[in-house]
């Protein structure tokens, strides 16, 4: 906190209004890697920015809270996740964006959260709200569209609604597969969770050429030690062992254990550098 408040005293509001943009991009970057730690460092710094520059009840801010709370959240903090959400839902709602694409984002993220505390009817009216905003702002074929439904899919697969989530996915991967062409990273979500849907199903020879695909866009589009890569290896190994391959499946989790492992000691590296 300490660093923090002093960035805050360092920065004018002109001079603050230029690291913005720069400092939630570089914590998007990180986020998209799964460096959480680090991603939540320069978010905070970026909202801090945000404030000076913009004042505390702008959008700029609301975008940063929101920021931190999915940190907050993928590292298992989720009353604190719930906290930021609800700040940036109500700075957006106070200036008017009850149907900005933003307040869409935050609340399928409050719904998110909300699945995995297990308060099932308050996700699914969230993702519904979110889901009517993106319709209305962006129409039912934009990719923001289809993220809601993939979310909404999941809930529904936590609860074992295994039909539900599939349909949904399934429009979700029609949608981004249109928009995005078919060598997309979330066409590679779709697909990554379609697999799932078929191995608790008990459709592995339907599972396995969904990984597979998930896996080949994947190694095409992000860098080798990408946490997407460890995820993809795992349900593959998952997959081999159940299918009694169990060369196939120690050949994938022996990669996916080495990207874990390599993310690990990248991750204690820069954090060690930076307390220096």
């Amino acid at each position: 906190m300490k660093t923090i408040a002093l960035f805050a005293l360092l920065f004018t509001p002109a001079l603050a209004g230029a690291q913005v943009d720069e400092l939630n991009k570089l914590g998007d970057l990180y986020s998209s890697q799964g460096r959480y730690a680090l991603a939540g460092e320069d978010y905070q710094k970026s909202l801090e920015a945000a404030r000076i520059a913009f004042g505390p009840n702008s959008s700029q801010v609301a975008v940063r809270l929101s920021n931190l709370g999915q940190v907050a959240a993928h590292t298992h903090r989720l009353a604190e996740a719930e906290r930021l959400y609800r700040q940036s839902i109500a700075i957006t709602r106070q200036s008017g964006g009850t149907d900005h694409p933003h307040l869409a984002a935050t609340l399928n993220n409050l719904a998110q959260l909300m699945v995995q505390r297990r308060k099932y009817g308050a996700a699914e009216r969230l993702f519904q709200q979110s889901l009517h905003i993106w319709e209305a702002s962006a129409g039912p074929a934009h990719p923001d569209y289809a993220s809601g439904l993939s979310n909404l899919a999941t809930m529904h697969y936590v609860r074992h609604q295994y039909a539900r989530a599939e349909a949904l996915y399934r429009q979700a991967l029609e949608i981004d597969e249109s928009a995005l062409g078919p060598q997309h990273l979330s066409v590679a979500r779709d697909l990554n969770n379609l697999g799932t849907v078929a191995f608790e199903m008990h459709r592995y020879t339907d599972a396995e050429p969904l990984y597979l695909r998930a896996l080949r866009i994947r190694e095409a589009l992000l860098e080798s030690n990408h946490p997407a890569l460890q995820d993809s290896l795992n349900n593959l190994a998952a997959l081999y062992f159940r299918l009694g391959r169990p060369a196939e499946g120690e050949m994938a989790a022996t990669k996916a254990m080495t990207i874990r492992v390599k993310n690990t000691l990248r991750d204690g590296r820069m954090l060690a550098s930076k307390l220096r």
